[in-house]
């Protein structure tokens, strides 16, 4: 259950001065992280993992969750050296405020973190840049999870988050994935769109999204035929048919009832007449 992360970082290489464009080589760094928890130094099992710019997580047993904030150590996660074994060993802590949460699904951007609990609820941190966390604002930062109060007043449940954005270009985002397959997203994803203080949903017609993935600048989902929803597509067809076609049995039963109705007039009358005129019942057999 070690989680196991590597980087490649492009850094200069001594050039004369007069060069205005001077070459860089690859450095590759890679560490193996046992995943121990910080307060009891119990080694945990990792259920899940997500990376972000400055932040790693991990997903623990009963669904805890820590991480590891490279911005802890200033230049050791930034140079080309890698830090020795035993400082790496102990670094991942329990995410602050998250103790009574069971956390099933966690990501990171560059500035922002969210992550769902097993309840449904979404929870965001961070930088609240073009309204990325979703809480309604965009300047004030939250330094700690914090719910995201749109899902819980309108009833809903969430399955899966993803954050990217906001490195290298103006922008940054959440995206959602909720129980009964809508996706919503808020912030502001792709130049020219608008910023989303609260979530909003996507549109997505007639998938069944099977997972989600933010990045820098671009999000993506997996989708499927959603069949459930073409069944039930087609069982409502079917049945809107079979209530036309009791539409037309009972047009036709009224119709056939009022000609009987009809041809019963006559000779009824006739009757009634000849009672009057005292005409034998011979005369009055009209058919």
């Amino acid at each position: 259950s070690r989680v196991i992360a590597w980087r490649c970082n492009a850094i200069d290489i001594f050039t004369p001065s007069n060069d205005p464009h001077p070459p860089k080589k690859r450095v590759s760094n890679s560490w193996v992280v046992p995943p121990q928890d910080t307060e009891t130094n119990i080694t945990f099992e990792v259920k899940k993992v997500a990376f972000g710019h400055r932040k790693w997580f991990a997903i623990g047993p009963d669904s805890r969750l820590y991480w590891i904030e490279l911005t802890q150590f200033p230049g050791r996660y930034w140079d080309n050296n890698p830090p020795p074994d035993d400082e790496v060993l102990y670094l991942w802590k329990p995410v602050p405020g998250t103790t009574n949460l069971k956390i099933i699904d966690v990501d990171s951007g560059t500035n922002h973190s969210g992550f769902v609990t097993d309840t449904g609820d979404v929870y965001t941190w961070g930088d609240p840049s073009h309204g990325c966390l979703g809480h309604g604002s965009n300047n004030i930062n939250v330094v700690e999870p914090k719910r995201v109060q749109y899902f819980v007043d309108n009833g809903m449940k969430a399955v899966a988050i993803g954050c990217g954005g906001y490195v290298s270009w103006s922008g940054g985002f959440t995206i959602v994935l909720l129980d009964d397959n809508r996706l919503f997203y808020c912030g502001r994803l792709g130049n020219g769109l608008a910023h989303q203080l609260v979530p909003t949903q996507v549109i997505v017609p007639n998938r069944l999204i099977l997972s989600i993935s933010a990045g820098e600048d671009w999000a993506g989902i997996v989708t499927c035929r959603n069949t459930k929803q073409e069944e039930e597509e087609k069982e409502k067809e079917q049945e809107q048919q079979e209530e036309k076609e009791n539409e037309r049995k009972l047009k036709e039963e009224k119709e056939e009832q009022e000609r009987k109705n009809e041809e019963g007039v006559l000779p009824s009358f006739i009757y009634r007449l000849a009672e009057k005129l005292s005409i034998s019942d011979k005369d009055k057999d009209v058919n």
